[in-house]
């Protein structure tokens, strides 16, 4: 655990954990975030100054992870995100994540990245 910020009573309101860190109240705190516990050095912990948990997310990717991050296209991406629905050029684009990241993009994910971007 590294304690990252603290409030002016002493208590820790930033920190970091590992993954083998975390209790299982943070963990359920993570929700979908702790799909990535193979991909991430740390999570990122927030809490007030009552020591209350207010959030959990994934922290900084693994090297090896970070080095796949930036193989994968920006141009990919944006096919996904804008391609018209059943072509090649996205079908290949769905590969390459695939083949990139070890895992499927989903529907829901493209539809997420389009609700933020939109």
């Amino acid at each position: 655990m590294k304690i990252i910020n603290t409030a002016k009573n002493g208590q820790a309101v930033m920190v970091s954990k590992s993954f083998d860190e975390l209790t299982d109240v943070e963990i359920k705190m993570a929700g979908t975030d702790i799909e990535l516990k193979d991909d991430v050095e740390d999570f990122r912990l927030q809490y007030n100054k009552k020591g209350e948990l207010l959030h959990v997310a994934a922290g900084q990717l693994k090297d090896d992870r970070k080095e796949a991050t930036a193989d994968y296209d920006v141009i990919d991406a944006m096919t996904l995100l804008f391609g018209k629905k059943g072509t090649k050029e996205v079908a290949n684009a769905k590969k390459r994540y695939a083949r990139t990241y070890g895992k499927k993009v989903t529907k829901a994910q493209i539809d997420a990245a389009k609700r933020v971007l939109a």
